[in-house]
C-alpha cells in the first residue's frame, strides 16, 4: 500500500508532518536496535553519526560518502502529531506492525517449521516489510541488468540477535559462486 493512501484525507502539510515524523522513527528503529547489541561501541544514532564522521576513510568510501539520512533522521524531531495526523499515523504504524511483524516474519521465524533466514529480491515490497519489522536485513548485490544498467540483489533477513547467521550466509554464498561485475 502506498502511503499516499495512508494520508489520502490529510492536508499536504499534516502529510509533510507526517512524512518527518517517519523519518524520525528511523531514528528510532536505529538506536533500538544499537542499544541491543553486545560488542559495539556505538549505542544511538548520534554515536554513529560521529563515528563514521571519525572514520569516514573507512566508513564512508567516495561511492558511499553520505549519511545525510542518518543526520537528517537525528536532527529533524518532529513535535507530537495532532488529531487527525496523529490517528492516521498511528493507524499506519499500527497496520504495518501487524503485517510485517506478526503476521509476516514472527510466523516465519516461529513454530515447529521454522526458517532460519529469508532470501528474497531486493526489488519486492518485502525488504521495506523487514525493515519496518526491526527484524535485521542484508543486501547482497548478484549482479547489474544489462539492458537496464541497474543492479539487482537479494535481501537476506534473520532472527533478531541472529546478524551472524545472515553474515555467514552471504560469505558462503561469495565461497561458492564465482565472481561477478557488481
Amino acid at each position: 500500500m502506498r502511503e499516499t493512501l495512508f494520508f489520502a484525507s490529510t492536508t499536504y502539510k499534516q502529510t509533510a508532518y507526517a512524512n518527518r515524523r517517519r523519518v524520525h522513527e528511523y531514528a528510532n528503529n536505529i538506536n533500538s536496535y544499537l542499544s541491543g547489541l553486545e560488542l559495539s561501541a556505538v549505542r544511538n544514532i548520534k554515536e554513529l553519526i560521529d563515528w563514521n564522521t571519525a572514520h569516514a576513510d573507512i566508513e564512508m568510501p567516495y561511492e558511499h560518502s553520505n549519511q545525510e539520512r542518518l543526520v537528517k533522521s537525528y536532527e529533524d524531531v518532529p513535535d507530537v502529531l495532532y488529531g487527525a495526523v496523529r490517528k492516521t499515523y498511528e493507524a499506519a504504524i499500527a497496520h504495518l506492525r501487524k503485517v510485517a511483524v506478526k503476521d509476516s516474519f514472527d510466523f516465519l521465524f516461529s513454530g515447529d517449521k521454522a526458517l532460519d533466514i529469508v532470501a528474497i529480491p531486493m526489488d519486492s515490497k518485502i525488504p521495506s516489510m523487514a525493515t519496518a519489522s526491526g527484524y535485521p536485513i542484508a543486501t547482497m548485490p548478484l549482479g547489474v541488468f544489462d539492458y537496464l544498467g541497474r543492479p539487482f540483489g537479494l535481501a537476506i533477513i534473520a532472527k533478531a540477535g541472529w546478524e551472524d547467521l545472515i553474515f555467514r550466509s552471504m560469505s558462503a554464498f561469495e565461497a561458492t559462486f564465482p565472481k561477478r561485475a557488481i
